[in-house]
């Protein structure tokens, strides 16, 4: 079951992922077809980077790496790993080099 905090997530929205983390949302909840907000949020960030590469801008991307910051720095699993996507280090580095940031943020978290 897919949550508010996945769907934030998915949408890039660091200050309501703070919101729902500071009134009680469960940052280890999995669900949805990403599983965690985590992964959630890389996923979506390398599908709004690969669309707008193509146009000419990286509008929107500063959005989303505040909101892996958000999720990391609140104690997101960062090890838990989704069936499609693997961890979240795995789905940041297919990325490439768009998530690279994101993805120097997730190997700090992780142990």
């Amino acid at each position: 079951m897919c949550t508010a905090l996945h769907v934030v997530a998915y949408n890039g929205y660091p200050g309501v992922v703070e919101l729902l983390l500071e009134n009680g949302a469960d940052v280890k909840l999995r669900g949805g077809g990403y599983e965690t907000p985590l992964i959630a949020a890389l996923v979506s960030m390398a599908r709004v980077l690969l669309t707008v590469r193509y146009r000419g801008g990286w509008f929107g991307c500063k959005r989303f790496e505040s909101t892996v910051r958000v999720l990391l720095v609140k104690g997101v699993d960062v090890n838990a790993r989704s069936e499609k996507h693997g961890t979240a280090l795995e789905a940041a580095s297919r990325g490439g080099m768009e998530l690279y940031k994101s993805k120097k943020l997730v190997k700090q978290y992780a142990t």
